[in-house]
């Protein structure tokens, strides 16, 4: 019985110790764990500040940069304003300038064709000078034979008959004779077209022959008060020549002109 006793005793202290270890355990463990929440709260607390900080500092930085850019974008977009109203005052004086240039070639062009004008009239003028002298003096040469005649009783007409080879013919005299024996000739040549002038241009045809023998009419341009215009026919070759000349609508011919084709260039002269 005794023994018995001794070994209850023993157990129970045993459970006791145990227990009081468990117990002390416990307590460790859950001072270390408050200790350590305790810890994670002043951590989150301080992690807390620090992000707002952040925040608040990254948001200072993004509305700084927010107003930067918009800054630049606005001095941006002024003077993409201005270079769009600088292009626009340019283009205008561009066109302008341009319509100046078209007056400018037109007026020259106009000079060109008067300068020919000029030229003509001078060179019709100076025939018909020469030709009223010529006639002048023809007249005082019948004069004179007339009143050598009545001298010698012999009449005006026989002796004038007579002295046939002095005498003057008026048909056979260029400023006389019919304006419908006068052929065009030609005025001017581009690089798309060609122009004959005459004295009346209505109805006026031209032509051109390849140096093959080809010969094919060409499509009138337009026509004006003694110049008609026409285009150049198709050109299938780089360097070569071709025959043009125009007709009247009486029937008289142009002189044949050659004209010379080389790399694009056109001309009435020969390209060397």
């Amino acid at each position: 019985m005794r023994k018995a006793t001794n070994i209850l005793l023993t157990g129970l202290l045993g459970i006791s110790i145990f227990a009081g270890v468990c117990n002390y355990k416990s307590k460790k463990t859950i001072t270390w764990q408050k200790t350590r929440i305790t810890g994670l709260e002043t951590k989150i607390k301080k992690d807390f500040i620090s992000n707002l900080r952040k925040d608040s500092a990254f948001s200072k930085l993004l509305d700084d940069t927010t107003i930067f850019y918009s800054d630049s974008l606005m001095k941006i977009s002024n003077l993409y304003n201005k270079n769009i109203l600088e292009n626009k005052k340019l283009n205008k004086k561009v066109s302008e300038l341009s319509n100046k240039l078209k007056r400018n070639n037109f007026i020259k062009g106009l000079d060109k064709k008067y300068n020919f004008l000029a030229h003509d009239y001078d060179s019709l003028k100076n025939e018909k000078d020469k030709l009223f002298a010529f006639y002048q003096k023809e007249i005082s040469k019948n004069q004179e034979l007339t009143n050598l005649a009545l001298e010698k009783g012999i009449s005006s007409e026989n002796y004038r008959n007579s002295s046939s080879k002095n005498k003057f013919n008026v048909k056979n005299q260029n400023f006389f004779r019919s304006w419908k024996s006068i052929p065009p000739k030609l005025f001017s040549i581009g690089k798309e077209s060609i122009s004959f002038k005459d004295n009346d241009s209505e109805d006026m045809e031209a032509f051109a022959r390849y140096e093959s023998g080809r010969l094919i009419p060409l499509k009138k341009l337009d026509d004006s008060d003694k110049c008609s215009s026409f285009y150049l026919p198709y050109i299938d070759f780089s360097k070569g020549t071709i025959i043009v000349y125009a007709i009247d609508k009486d029937k008289n011919q142009s002189k044949e002109y050659p004209i010379y084709f080389y790399g694009g260039n056109v001309s009435k002269n020969k390209i060397k």
